[in-house]
């Protein structure tokens, strides 16, 4: 998950330039990211087996992901 800093600055190459991405026209949902992780898991458990020989903790990354989104939304935006 990006931080708020990062989550507005990211930006693509587009006729020979670079333009910023605007996050809202990607009409990502916060299911968008449960749906992608559930159909990575296996995937990269798999790699991570074969390049490491570890598993990844799936229930870590789920809580990890709440508190983030959390602690993003419930953040007040204060006005200099």
């Amino acid at each position: 998950m990006r931080n708020k800093i990062t989550a507005h600055t990211d930006v693509d190459f587009v006729a020979g330039s670079l333009k910023a991405v605007d996050i809202a026209e990607l009409g990502l949902k916060w299911s968008d990211i449960g749906r992608l992780t559930a159909e990575l898991q296996e995937p990269i458990a798999a790699l991570g087996h074969v390049v490491r020989g570890t598993s990844f903790a799936w229930d870590m990354l789920e809580t990890r992901l709440d508190e983030t989104a959390r602690g993003f939304w419930v953040t007040p935006v204060t006005s200099a």
